[in-house]
């Protein structure tokens, strides 16, 4: 039919290529206006891109017919039979195919200014990370359609490089991948491609799509978009190409399937997608970690070398080792950043011991010339700050356009031509970046933390010099409108994130000085005082809440704020709770604030009556995102009882919601030890009672942290399971038992329907948990009831009393060996077959050996699996002992017991 209809036949390439270019334009135009033959179409379209799944082919057809792609739209429904086929023209490259930036391969500059940019091919040699390549490899070439997953790591880790390489590695063939689009995927180019026609909905990729997303804090539309798309071609039967969606951010949840019970991807949350559907589109269930501890000290010194040599001299042997060593002594050092960095450090003669990673990048921004406000020059200083706040805002928001940036010069500055090219160079140059229209963000993002906190030094000297800085923050979040209608919300969702990394980087590293004085520059600036009113300062209040709460969960000293700072933090966060874009963040938010003047201050009556009101009408009044049970669970987790109540009061309150995690508020109240608030949640008539995390009961989780009361109040409720097991067995009893709370191992026990015989998975049962943990009340509670098998074996064969030996407790094994029944001379057939007595031998217990021989039950003489007695097994450590004389004297004594007990050798161990 295609030779019929097109008259393109089988004849040799150069004339099959004329005949079609003469048919291309009659036809094409005959498509165009309508005129065309059905048959054509059904021929070209439904057998090659259908029926033979073979888009190449068709988009080949199309090129050779019309020189140009025939885009279809199909419409939906149409399963079998001959399909309506809409065709429409347009290019092929914009319409059909994703604008993805594959990694450009750049040289060293002459000034090395980027010899850190993955992208350089000639700077620092990739090494190590095999399986982590290999497991991408997998994730690539799974027969799945459809495939999400994730890399994840702190920063440093080198997830940017990995990827980079990777990409590099598969598209060359290495990885079976030459045939596949692949690349990063730019909010930029995103926008580009929708403005030329490009559509979501109609995307169909007619070859294999690797598409990498590096940070997802912009892309969260674009991410529900996708996995819609691919959903509605799934549920239409239609056929697609290979498509693969790899993330890299920071933090990942460790269940990736609860990804999307984030807020911003509520469309997936509540659009009919069930928990097996969100786990189906993973590649695997956990994301691919990236840790410090796992790169091996080959690669890190391969980095050391590589960095070193790049700038010019060869480290020698011991300037090697010392850089290891304090690598390896610095907390989060030990990956590829922070080698490259101690390697040039060595190079350039400029390396000292140093533990601190915010050292380490200092050393290298001031050596580097990255820091231009140090200049000596008074102007050069001047133009140099300026420089470095286009630098800083861009980072904080990732991208800024110039053109936004220059309104906030200082007039002399911004109407002086030179002085504006001089500013734009200086930072370009920071950032190694040539675009004429913005500013990148510093990249490692850890040095551009780094490069932000050093420019809040800088600026914490003059109030003016913040309030330059937060004003040009502002105006690049405010001219984001380009990226997305929303620009400014999603900038200052940036915002947040880059605060947030900067935050949990800083709590890492410790409390040092040189934390605590970055931590009071990013308090500084945060003051009210340098920023204007409106949506950028609910963001900057939203952020101060957070470093109060990071800050008051440690043992920083953190000085309540003043009172009218803390009235303009509330306004601003009471505002932000009306905006559906941060009204979680800004809920949290304040309920932080209130946590620390609950804790820190509960004096100042005045100040958390009025935290205490903004946050209950706050709560009351946000809808989007379950805001209400959110604030609810936060609520109990603090402890904050007049919340608890006012949100319980609003209708449609879920008592039973839980966190990604499954952590109810119930769960949390008990875990707390709050009993007006379990008070509160036990009298709901369809309270869970039994639900939480990995199956650990609320109950258990009040046994667990010894909350008497709680577990009283528990045990009353009608639907209480005092026997319910967690996914490794543990049940409430062996928990009381493991921490020794006496009291409520005795409101446990007297229950009529416990079970104290149940095991866990390493086949423990409460009593075994009783004697391993010296428990003597409950052991002899157990003793004098017929509630506990003291025969059970568990755990490599070990009965109670094998347990008991290894203690030395005189008292415990006195009261085993009184219980009624006890089989004193029960092997443990999974360690050779070893006696209680023999393992007491082995061990060299004396207390134990001395104990279990003169018990007239004794069999002195009984062999293990070898034909050991226990007077081998103590011979044996007489002859091997190198544990001094104190020692050698107390075998013998039992050497002595055993002998006149009636203990005889066996056989020579």
């Amino acid at each position: 039919m295609v030779e019929i209809d097109t008259g393109v036949f089988r004849e040799t390439k150069e004339s099959r290529k004329t005949v079609g270019n003469q048919h291309g334009t009659a036809y094409y135009n005959n498509v165009k206006q309508g005129t065309a033959s059905e048959q054509f179409i059904i021929a070209i379209y439904y057998w090659f891109h259908f029926c033979a799944n073979t888009d190449a082919y068709g988009a080949a057809i199309d090129r050779e017919l019309f020189g140009k792609s025939v885009f279809i739209e199909i419409n939906t429904g149409v399963v079998v039979g001959r399909p309506e086929l809409t065709p429409a023209f347009s290019d092929f490259e914009e319409r059909l195919q994703l604008p993805l930036q594959f990694p450009k391969t750049r040289i060293l500059t002459l000034d090395k200014s980027n010899w850190l940019d993955p992208s350089v091919t000639d700077s620092i040699e990739f090494v190590g990370r095999k399986n982590e390549r290999a497991a991408l490899d997998s994730f690539a070439n799974s027969p799945n359609s459809f495939l999400i997953w994730a890399v994840s790591g702190p920063s440093g880790a080198g997830k940017t490089r990995l990827v980079t390489q990777w990409l590099r590695d598969f598209k060359a063939g290495i990885s079976a991948g030459p045939d596949w689009d692949a690349g990063f995927l730019t909010i930029q180019m995103v926008r580009k491609w929708q403005e030329s026609g490009g559509d979501w909905v109609k995307w169909l990729p007619t070859r294999p799509t690797f598409i990498v997303i590096d940070y997802i804090h912009l892309f969260a539309t674009e991410i529900v978009q996708l996995v819609l798309h691919h959903a509605n071609l799934r549920g239409n039967q239609v056929k697609s190409s290979k498509i693969r969606l790899l993330l890299i951010d920071h933090i990942f949840p460790e269940d990736l399937d609860r990804l999307f019970d984030d807020p911003r991807f509520l469309e997936l949350s509540s659009g009919g997608f069930d928990l097996d559907e969100k786990r189906q589109l993973f590649f695997r269930a956990r994301p691919l970690l990236l840790r410090h501890a796992n790169q091996d000290k080959a690669d890190i010194e391969a980095v050391v070398i590589s960095a070193a040599e790049i700038h010019g001299r060869m480290p020698d042997a011991q300037e090697l080792a010392e850089a290891l060593g304090d690598l390896r002594r610095t907390p989060g050092a030990w990956c590829p950043l922070f080698a490259a960095l101690s390697g040039r450090a060595i190079a350039l003669g400029v390396a000292g011991k140093s533990y601190d990673r915010r050292d380490l990048m200092r050393n290298y921004l001031k050596t580097s010339g990255r820091l231009p406000w140090t200049a000596s020059n008074p102007n050069a200083s001047r133009l140099g700050f300026w420089a470095s706040c286009f630098v800083a805002a861009a980072t904080a928001i990732r991208g800024a356009k110039i053109k936004d940036l220059i309104q906030c010069l200082p007039d002399d500055l911004r109407l002086d031509r030179h002085s504006r090219r001089l500013i734009t160079v200086i930072a370009r140059n920071i950032v190694s970046n040539e675009d004429d229209d913005l500013i990148f963000p510093f990249e490692p993002d850890i040095l551009g933390e780094t490069f932000f906190i050093l420019l809040l030094e800088e600026a914490s000297h003059v109030q003016d010099l913040q309030f330059d800085l937060s004003r040009t923050l502002a105006q690049a979040c405010a001219g984001r409108t380009d990226i997305a209608d929303n620009g400014i919300l999603k900038a200052g969702d940036e915002f947040l994130g880059f605060f947030g990394r900067l935050m949990r980087n800083l709590g890492n590293e410790g409390r040092n000085l040189s934390t605590l004085k970055y931590w009071n520059f990013v308090i500084k600036f945060m003051s009210p005082a340098n920023f204007q009113a409106g949506y950028f300062r609910q963001i900057v209040s939203i952020i101060r809440a957070g470093v109060i709460q990071a800050l008051s969960s440690s043992d920083y000293i953190l000085e309540p704020l003043a009172d009218e700072e803390i009235l303009i933090l509330f306004d601003d966060l009471t505002a932000a709770t009306n905006d559906e874009s941060i009204n979680v963040d800004a809920l949290m938010s304040m309920l932080s604030v209130y946590d620390f003047y609950r804790k820190s201050c509960p004096e100042r009556t005045s100040y958390i009556k009025y935290i205490i009101d903004a946050l209950t009408n706050a709560a009351c009044g946000a809808v989007r995102f379950g805001s209400r049970e959110f604030i609810l669970l936060a609520a109990i987790e603090s402890g904050y009882l007049s919340a608890v109540k006012m949100v319980m009061k609003e209708p449609y309150v879920d008592p039973n919601l839980v966190t990604i995690d499954n952590v109810s508020g119930l769960y949390l109240a008990c875990q707390n030890g709050n009993t007006d608030i379990v008070d509160l949640l036990l009298d709901i008539d369809d309270i869970d009672v039994n639900k939480g995390p990995e199956d650990t009961t609320p109950l258990a989780a009040a046994v667990s942290n010894g909350h008497r009361d709680v577990v009283e109040q528990l045990l009353k409720h009608r639907h209480i399971d005092i026997n319910k097991p967690n996914k490794t067995g543990m049940r409430p009893l062996m928990w009381a038992c493991i921490g020794k709370y006496i009291d409520i191992f005795e409101m446990l026990f007297r229950c009529p329907d416990i079970k104290c015989d149940e095991v866990n998975l390493n086949g423990r049962t409460a009593l075994s948990c009783a004697v391993s943990a010296n428990f003597i009340e409950a052991v002899r509670a157990f003793s004098n009831s017929d509630k506990a098998d003291f025969n059970r074996k568990g755990q490599l064969d070990f009965t109670p009393l094998h347990i008991a030996c290894g203690s030395q407790n005189s008292e415990m094994i006195e009261i085993i060996l009184r219980h009624p029944g006890i089989e004193l001379n029960s092997r443990a057939d999974q360690i050779g077959g070893a006696t209680p007595l023999i393992l007491a031998a082995n061990l060299g217990n004396s207390t134990s050996v001395s104990i279990i021989s003169g018990d007239p039950r004794c069999e002195l003489n009984l062999k293990d699996n070898n034909g050991h007695t226990a007077v081998d097994h103590i011979i044996h450590l007489l002859n091997t002992s190198k544990t001094g004389e104190r020692y050698v004297v107390e075998y013998l004594r039992l050497l002595e017991t055993l002998v006149a007990n009636g203990g005889v050798r066996g056989t020579d161990i």
